[in-house]
């Protein structure tokens, strides 16, 4: 790619990163591409940029930035600690400087913390390619604090699990049901555009799917998602988990058991 040699030539270092790098181990298409490039500094990468084209911040706080008219993410090394409990609570540090490894403690599972350079090759700090092999499912470094960063992990994790047929390793599992809990503090947004994503439902199936959910978010009980939907759409050990879901956080509460029995019965 173009842009890896001129940041190269810079005195940089770009890698793809996160699900472009996974898909294209298992030989899947991916449409979004997302680099990440160490080494610059942010003015200087702005200006290594700006000759592919009009650059603009696609997430300033978080150090991203984008190419008008072009599916491509360009992000810095960042460090993020949380500070409240909102999806947006958190101090992020961009540092250029990091290394790899540092900068991927923050993502969530071993298979979506590899890089790639055509120069460097894989980069694979958390065992990501053997994970891939073995069908897992496991979080990056330990499972507790991934899951108390960002609750709404639990559900792309179960959503990688359904999706590409893995089975969720032992202790990130047993972290996600410790945990399950702090999905209440998530927008009913972002759990909609998580859910969204989701490919493995048949259309009619998915119909009903999103008539149900838009009926649960609009009554914002936000902690029943995860457990129907899983039910729902989800299979073997997956719906054994979101049953396990289900019982712990809305044993009170008529309502939503049933509706997850309407959804039940159209499967």
């Amino acid at each position: 790619m173009q842009i890896a040699q001129s940041v190269k030539a810079a005195g940089g270092r770009a890698f793809f990163v996160g699900g472009y790098v996974r898909d294209r181990l298992m030989g899947l298409s991916c449409k979004d591409i997302d680099l990440e490039v160490y080494g610059l500094a942010p003015q200087k990468l702005r200006e290594v940029l700006a000759d592919f084209g009009e650059v603009y911040d696609r997430g300033a706080s978080f150090g991203v930035l984008g190419l008008r008219h072009s599916d491509l993410d360009i992000a810095m090394p960042r460090r993020e600690s949380r500070t409240g409990r909102g999806h947006g609570d958190f101090d992020v540090s961009v540092d250029p400087f990091l290394s790899y490894e540092d900068a991927s403690r923050r993502r969530d599972f071993t298979i979506n913390a590899m890089a790639y350079s055509a120069e460097e090759g894989l980069i694979d700090p958390f065992g990501g390619r053997d994970d891939l092999a073995a069908h897992l499912v496991r979080a990056v470094g330990e499972p507790e604090r991934r899951f108390e960063e960002d609750a709404l992990r639990i559900l792309r994790g179960l959503r990688f699990a359904s999706k590409l047929g893995f089975a969720i390793e032992p202790e990130t599992a047993a972290a996600m049901r410790r945990q399950v809990h702090r999905l209440h503090c998530i927008a009913a947004e972002r759990i909609r555009e998580e859910l969204k994503t989701g490919r493995t439902m048949d259309s009619a199936i998915k119909r009903g799917y999103k008539n149900a959910l838009s009926a649960i978010i609009d009554s914002n009980v936000t902690t029943i998602i995860a457990s129907f939907v899983l039910m729902y759409f989800g299979t073997g050990a997956i719906r054994g988990f979101a049953n396990t879901l289900f019982i712990g956080v809305v044993v009170s509460m008529f309502t939503a058991i049933v509706i997850t029995r309407v959804l039940l019965k159209c499967m």
